[in-house]
């Protein structure tokens, strides 16, 4: 049901197998995952804060709960989360990722560079961490060592569209309209481009806290798959 969508059937089920289980940590971490898909974060954090009460060294529930922390605009909650789950998971890029993401959100780009860059140097292929990082460094005004960072991976047989696409928003966001759609036009048609044209002015006008939730909370327009939480 969640796979194809079906969130408030899935919901029902989750909560159903909570009732039935009630000391298994899996249907609340389930539960937790579809509120934070509906959007309901105060319930999300509810539904982890049971899975930890339950297993507290969870992985899955301490993830989801930094995510929902942020994506509900409590970015210094989640830092507790995330030093926990740096204890058990501290090879998964994914937690690198989160720890950088909750610093952007602070302000504090520096201290969010200095996760990704921990992260790059047990994990230096992953995407989501290069990506991550050239974001984090365009929030700061450093458009150079962006865009750098995202040009040599873009140039390899391996590169994603979400590679290409976040260099596209990079150069969007330092202003570079031309060099925005020569790397937009590799996968998206003119119209689609255009689009991303507007979304990147829109970005640069926004106040930086406002810029900062926008490229890490909420999905860009032709983006890629590539999870920023």
């Amino acid at each position: 049901m969640r796979a194809e969508g079906a969130y408030e059937s899935a919901l029902n089920v989750y909560r159903q197998a909570a009732v039935a289980l009630p000391n298994q940590s899996a249907p609340r971490i389930g539960e937790g995952d579809v509120l934070t898909a509906l959007g309901d974060y105060g319930q999300a954090i509810e539904a982890y804060n049971a899975a930890l009460r339950l297993e507290p060294k969870s992985a899955a529930a301490l993830r989801g709960l930094a995510v929902a922390l942020m994506r509900n605009g409590q970015p210094r909650l989640a830092h507790e989360p995330i030093g926990r789950l740096q204890q058990i998971a501290a090879t998964d890029p994914r937690t690198y990722s989160l720890a950088g993401v909750a610093w952007d959100l602070e302000g504090d780009h520096a201290a969010a560079q200095a996760q990704y860059r921990l992260g790059l140097a047990q994990v230096p292929t992953d995407p989501g961490l290069s990506i991550n990082l050239a974001l984090s460094l365009a929030l700061s005004g450093d458009f150079t060592r962006a865009e750098a960072l995202l040009e040599a991976p873009v140039q390899r047989p391996e590169a994603t569209m979400a590679l290409r696409q976040n260099l596209a928003l990079v150069y969007g966001l330092a202003g570079d309209r031309a060099n925005a759609t020569k790397i937009g036009r590799l996968d998206l048609n003119a119209a689609a481009v255009d689009n991303n044209l507007d979304y990147y002015e829109t970005l640069r006008s926004m106040a930086p806290d406002a810029r900062a939730r926008a490229l890490l909370i909420a999905p860009a327009p032709g983006s890629g798959s590539v999870e920023r939480l």
